[in-house]
């Protein structure tokens, strides 16, 4: 009772001193209305100069929204420094047809790094192709077996280069001959093994041990030809020896071809594209995937047969950030209009009035103005979270001029003339509407203070943009009733028939049983709260970046790749051994060393240096040294390699009987060798070799004669060209091996090593990808504790992204708690009253803890967009209980007063809802989850500021209903009765 006497006697003393204030500033506005009306004008001339410029720059990226002193950001940055952005564009290529997914591969990575022509210009940077190097570091898409190969002589050991060079020196026997059977044909290599084994296989002086080698060769060739009679093995390689040996751990993710690729049925082939620039910046990533889209389209046209199908998705950290930035251009514009048509129409349908519409929206769209013009200055860009602020004010800032405009026609309508209606007006509804402003514009400001700086951008631009909205309705809301507005009778109110509640007891008794249960039900349900830290599932779903991501998934090539340092190779060496341990522990949490032992390995895939070190061959002086003695034969190879190349393009026929012949010849000749071996040197290896070739060539000459005579005739002709393209390129292996400096057998090729190694030189990199999604945060956590625990300092965006997520749910706790505690502080600096404090309070926690249950049952998680629905909601629904509360405070007895400014919020809470749902009208999964909280929030506040604070305040009267009559004020038919 003290309390209200003493809040009555402020307001009896406060008041005469507001009233005379507004009215010398009626006065003054309407003296001096073109001159008010000019600086309007000027000043948002001014401001939408930088406008243009701010609507070009939407920051989407995550990593411009954190902390850029945050250490785990500063140390991400250093990374990308050293070694050139982690943010790739991945290319995923689905088909059956491996032949045409490689064909497009193939062209995708040439289109994307062909040099570009000289002297002349792109038709635009962005799509044309022929300069896409300019955009484009390398692609990384398939493990160039060809550069391996170069070193084939190489994967032999030292014994066998040994022995390869034997052969060829015995071969070499003079100068302008071979003793080599000739290469021209199959039919002539078996007369010419024939006969080299009739004239001189074994001699008084020979080498028995080194003929025998050579003769169990001829035996194991004569095997192939039978077997191939069998069943052809076309894709067999011969010297398979002289191939990079890899375990099938070496082998996982690229195919017999060397293509990085997974899957069967679909398969899945990968193309890694790194940018040439490491800026982050949107523009850079949009124009980057722009053209990485372009050269897949085209590559995909020039595959050829089956490329009808197979299918192409661009994914990667700059897709997603240029499909994010297209949907948020196209969509916060779009929103912006539904908006501001939706509060039109609605305004036009209730006033009935071209002129008052005008006269409310002006102020607002001013007030726009000088916020983009701050924004442009003061922040410089638009993010992913403020970009949407249009639709959010337009929904809010139209309320104040509601507020005002409602109450000069009350005046009007009480006899007042327009100076003196304005000047009551703004002396009383004044004080809530300037009260509900302050406070949600500190309500804003308090958001700033976040650490995360998506909100504190938010909360900078939000709160300056009420400020600008209020300061505009002051300044041109009276200029356009004063000259354009005329007062009309309202025939509609909008006060949900409250009067009338109020006076039932059991309708009192029964809305604060419901808003106790509303207020204890969605509080209770913050209890099992859920966070989605997926930033995938909040961009539009029909995105092929998302697609791609999605697809990405299942497959070792997350693109949120991780990444580890160290000083030197054999310690990135290390590392990736202890990671690949790491990544086959599961199931045994003794001493397994990983952070969540009772969980799947987090690791899937580790890609460093070492890795295809593996592919390399080992090095020795010996080999070295057997290699130089096989140069010796340089020009016989050169002559041997030149028949086979000749009948490989041009196979002569093969003739099942002679064949068989030659092959019999084989076989009788080795047998009779062997038999005078055994009589005139008995143990000698040579004798044996001969006998188990003489057995293999009669089975073969058998098998020849009797197959079926076409069958057979086919399959010798397909043996004889297998034979020689393999020969043809074997020695071109042996003769590419002697080009090669020794020292330059260890070296990767050039694209490979710049990936894992720093621009300096200094440091070796290891990339890690995780087994699965990070935006689920357990399995997050899990995938960066292990990871520190073998690398503390490894980055990449797994670990920014943990910091971000852990951020941005920590910057809504500090920004829900600032934004309450601004409220709190506003209304008790205003009404100096606990109770009225809270009454004025009741709707802001009805509408929360309805927007959280609801959200709750509907089964949508909070995100890192939705989290804002909270804050925003304290800033503005707190609005309707401080307007009812102040006409209270005002007339208490007025049953008119409650009844006038309930219509007011009425309208002004639609107009909110629209602004709010209209966020709703965008693809983006995120901003729809905001705009379906902020709406179901503001219903909640506008049912409890017409339902529980008129009960509310009723209960301050003892439980009496507000009053009619002359004291009351009720307004029947326009005017007092």
């Amino acid at each position: 009772m003290n309390g209200t006497g003493t809040a009555a006697e402020d307001r009896g003393t406060r008041r005469p001193r507001a009233l005379e204030a507004a009215r010398r500033y009626s006065h003054f506005v309407s003296r001096n209305r073109w001159w008010v009306a000019l600086g309007v004008v000027a000043v948002t001339a001014v401001a939408l100069l930088p406008v243009p410029d701010l609507l070009r720059h939407v920051t989407t990226n995550r990593g411009a929204l954190q902390n850029p002193d945050e250490p785990a950001r500063l140390r991400f940055d250093e990374v990308v420094r050293r070694f050139g952005t982690t943010f790739l564009n991945t290319v995923i290529i689905e088909g059956r047809d491996r032949e045409a997914m490689r064909r497009a591969a193939d062209r995708i990575a040439a289109t994307l790094t062909a040099p570009p022509p000289e002297g002349e210009t792109p038709r635009d940077p962005c799509t044309d192709t022929r300069f896409a190097a300019r955009q484009v570091r390398d692609v990384l898409y398939k493990v160039d077996l060809d550069e391996f190969e170069r070193r084939g002589i190489y994967y032999l050991s030292a014994e066998d280069i040994e022995k390869l060079g034997e052969a060829f020196a015995a071969a070499d026997t003079a100068p302008g001959r071979s003793a080599a059977p000739p290469l021209t044909g199959l039919q002539a290599m078996l007369d010419g093994v024939a006969d080299g084994i009739e004239t001189g296989t074994a001699t008084p002086d020979s080498d028995d041990a080194g003929n025998a080698a050579v003769i169990d060769r001829l035996a194991d060739a004569v095997e192939r030809l039978r077997r191939w009679l069998d069943a052809p093995y076309p894709h067999e390689r011969l010297g398979e020896s002289a191939a990079p040996r890899l375990t099938e751990e070496d082998r996982r993710g690229v195919d017999e071809a060397g293509y990085i690729s997974e899957g069967t049925d679909p398969v899945l082939m990968f193309l890694f594209v790194r940018p040439v620039s490491d800026s982050e910046d949107e523009d850079v990533f949009r124009c980057f995937t722009r053209i990485v889209r372009e050269a897949v389209r085209e590559g995909i046209a020039a595959a050829g047969p089956g490329a009808g199908r197979i299918r192409a998705l661009v994914t990667g950290m700059p897709a997603l950030v240029s499909d994010d930035m297209d949907v948020i251009v196209a969509d916060s514009s779009r929103v912006t209009m539904i908006s501001g048509a939706a509060i039109l129409t609605l305004l036009l349908l209730y006033f009935r009035s071209i002129r008052t519409t005008v006269a409310l929206f002006v102020p607002l769209l001013v007030g726009l103005a000088w916020t983009l013009g701050f924004t442009a200055v003061a922040v410089g860009r638009l993010t992913v979270i403020t970009a949407y602020f249009g639709a959010i004010l337009f929904g809010l800032g139209v309320d104040y001029a509601i507020q005002l405009l409602m109450r000069y026609d009350d005046e009007i309508r009480a006899g007042r003339v327009r100076e003196e209606a304005w000047a009551q007006a703004l002396a009383n509804t004044g004080g809530g509407v300037l009260t509900g402003a302050a406070t949600t514009a500190l309500t804003f400001y308090a958001i700033g203070f976040t650490e995360f700086e998506g909100f504190a951008e938010l909360g900078i631009i939000a709160g300056t943009g009420v400020v600008a909205i209020f300061t505009a309705t002051a300044i041109a809301l009276p200029l356009l009733l004063f000259f354009v507005h005329r007062t009309r009778d309202r025939r509609v109110t909008l006060d949900l028939g409250m009067v009338r509640l109020l006076r039932a007891r059991p309708s009192r008794i029964a809305v604060l049983v419901v808003a106790g249960i509303v207020v204890v039900g969605g509080f209770g349900s913050l209890a099992r709260r859920v966070f989605d830290y997926d930033p995938i599932r909040l961009m539009a779903r029909d995105a092929e970046s998302v697609a791609g991501a999605e697809m990405l998934l299942g497959t070792d090539f997350s693109h949120e790749t991780a990444i580890a340092t160290a000083p030197t190779q054999a310690a990135a060496a290390e590392l990736a051994a202890q990671l690949e341990r790491l990544s086959k522990t599961t199931g045994d949490p003794a001493g397994a060393g990983r952070a969540c032992p009772d969980k799947p390995p987090t690791i899937s895939r580790i890609e460093s240096l070492d890795r295809y070190a593996r592919f390399l061959p080992e090095m020795s002086r010996r080999k070295a040294d057997a290699v130089d003695a096989i140069a010796r034969h340089r020009e016989l190879l050169v002559r041997m390699r030149s028949q086979a190349a000749a009948a490989a393009a041009s196979p002569p026929p093969v003739n099942p009987a002679r064949a068989a012949a030659a092959v019999e010849r084989i076989a009788d000749s080795a047998g009779n060798v062997a038999f005078d071996l055994r009589g005139s040197r008995p143990g000698s290896p040579l004798a044996a070799a001969l006998t188990r070739l003489a057995g293999s060539a009669e089975d073969l000459a058998g098998r020849i004669q009797a197959g079926p005579p076409d069958l057979v005739a086919e399959r010798l002709a397909g043996f004889q060209k297998w034979l020689l393209d393999q020969i043809d390129s074997g020695l071109d292996i042996v003769l590419a091996g002697l080009s090669l400096n020794p020292t330059a057998v260890r070296a990767l090729p050039a694209e490979i090593e710049d990936r894992f190694r720093s621009r300096d030189g200094a440091e070796y990199a290891v990339y890690v990808h995780p087994t699965g999604n990070v935006g689920d945060f357990g399995f997050l956590r899990c995938f960066v504790a292990d990871l520190h625990s073998v690398d503390p300092r490894a980055t990449g965006f797994p670990v920014t992204h943990l910091v971000f997520a852990t951020m941005v749910e920590r910057s809504f706790e500090e920004a829900t708690a600032f934004a309450f505690f601004a409220v709190v502080l506003c209304l008790l600096v205003h009404m100096r009253s606990g109770w009225q404090v809270l009454t004025a309070m009741s709707p802001l926690l009805v509408g929360i803890a309805l927007a959280i249950g609801v959200q709750s049952l509907a089964g949508i998680p909070f995100n890192f967009v939705n989290v804002m629905a909270l804050p925003v909601l304290l800033g503005t629904g707190v609005d309707y209980g401080i307007y009812l509360v102040h006409r209270y405070r005002e007339r208490p007895g007025s049953a008119e007063g409650l009844a006038g400014t309930a219509t007011a919020i009425t309208l002004s809470a639609l107009t909110t809802t629209i602004g709010f749902g209209a966020l709703m009208y965008t693809s983006h999964r995120g901003m729809w989850s905001l705009g379906f909280g902020l709406t179901v929030g503001i219903a909640g506040c506008l049912a409890a500021a017409q339902l529980v604070v008129p009960v509310v305040l009723s209960m301050a009267r003892g439980g009496r209903a507000p009053e009619d009559g002359p004291e009351g004020g009720r307004i029947a038919d326009g005017r007092p009765t």
